[in-house]
């Protein structure tokens, strides 16, 4: 038996940090896939494999829902594979019944820049609904998990395997696909994203800024200046919960002019927020990206957690849009070339016609 599974990966519009506190935020799934596939093993022994890091049939063994790596893995690739490991033992104790021992491969490619270093959209994320998804098909769970399985499951594992930060907003736009609003909810299985309508005239223009971030390093530092600073973390969250309501409703109601204006805003309130927990959320690369659409005639604003990653160029003209592409090609900045993804989770298997692609 033969599982495949594919998944987006994901751009947050405006709201990253706000949804955190409980505000809606608007994302957007992009056609960067994580994939996976699992196939019996006819040794009867389980292994994984993830050319991406260059880890090859790595062997591992089960015990009461816990995996072992063979002996001999490198810490490096055992970090590599945490998320996996997570992913894997969430569904274990979700799923009934033993499964039979499988070749696991992973594919991230789409999520790394040529040179090794991750763009940021979501790879992490997408990985653990693949894995979550494509390990239900095997296991021959019927009924398939609904959507908000999924989600409970994924969000779970990608949680625990990140030290317990997140919003699981890239996970439910890895299962959803298309341009979400999506608000954070207790418990997680309740999450419900409403499915949002791509505007007139509305174009995005993913930028790399040559720099990976680490999210779950940002996070903490901002736990830790909740703790610390209650009133200050309070002031500047009311301004980012206000701007990110605004945005969604602009978008819904497609006043596209009004949504640019709360992007610039809510690029300004990250800017003041990078000041206050002593990180740069808007990195130098950022700013000097920021310049260069805003005197093009568009607008931006880092997109996720910031301090480098990805970045996003806005405005409702062709026009202006290849003008914002040739001053950031000129710039030596990377375009990696990502769009809007409308399909989401998608898992078949060579035993059957069925297919489960949810949305």
């Amino acid at each position: 038996m033969m599982v495949t599974c594919h998944t987006p990966g994901k751009m947050i519009l405006l709201g990253e940090y706000a949804v955190l506190d409980g505000a809606p935020a608007l994302v957007t799934a992009v056609d960067k896939y994580a994939k996976v596939s699992i196939q019996e093993a006819e040794n009867g022994h389980w292994s994984v494999s993830a050319p991406t890091l260059h880890i090859s049939r790595v062997g591992f063994s089960t015990d009461a829902g816990r995996i072992s790596f063979e002996a001999g893995i490198d810490s490096e690739h055992r970090i590599q594979l945490q998320f996996f490991k997570k992913a894997v033992e969430t569904s274990f104790a979700d799923l009934e019944g033993t499964l039979p021992p499988a070749n696991i491969r992973l594919d991230t490619d789409d999520f790394y820049a040529n040179d090794g270093r991750k763009y940021g959209f979501g790879g992490s994320a997408a990985l653990t609904v693949a894995l979550v998804s494509a390990l239900a098909v095997y296991s021959g769970a019927k009924p398939l998990p609904s959507e908000n399985s999924l989600f409970s499951r994924a969000y779970r594992s990608h949680s625990e395997a990140q030290g317990k930060f997140g919003s699981g907003i890239d996970i439910a736009t890895s299962i959803y696909g298309g341009i979400i609003e999506y608000t954070r909810a207790e418990p997680a299985n309740k999450t419900a994203p409403i499915s949002m309508d791509l505007p007139e005239n509305f174009y995005i223009l993913p930028v790399w800024t040559g720099k990976s971030a680490s999210t779950s390093r940002i996070l903490k530092r901002l736990e830790n200046y909740r703790v610390e600073r209650a009133k200050d973390y309070r002031r500047i969250f009311k301004n980012l919960n206000a701007i990110s309501r605004d945005g969604c409703r602009a978008f819904h109601h497609q006043d596209i002019q009004r949504f640019f204006t709360d992007v610039d805003k809510f690029y300004h309130s990250m800017e003041r927020l990078g000041e206050l927990i002593d990180i740069p959320v808007v990195s130098a690369e950022h700013k000097a990206i920021y310049h260069l659409v805003r005197d093009t005639g568009g607008y931006y604003k880092p997109s996720g957690a910031g301090n480098g990653d990805i970045g996003i160029a806005f405005t409702d003209s062709k026009t202006i849009m290849q003008d914002i592409k040739t001053s950031i090609i000129d710039s030596n900045f990377t375009l990696p070339g990502a769009r809007i993804s409308h399909q989401g989770v998608h898992v078949s298997n060579n035993e059957s016609t069925v297919a489960k692609e949810v949305h």
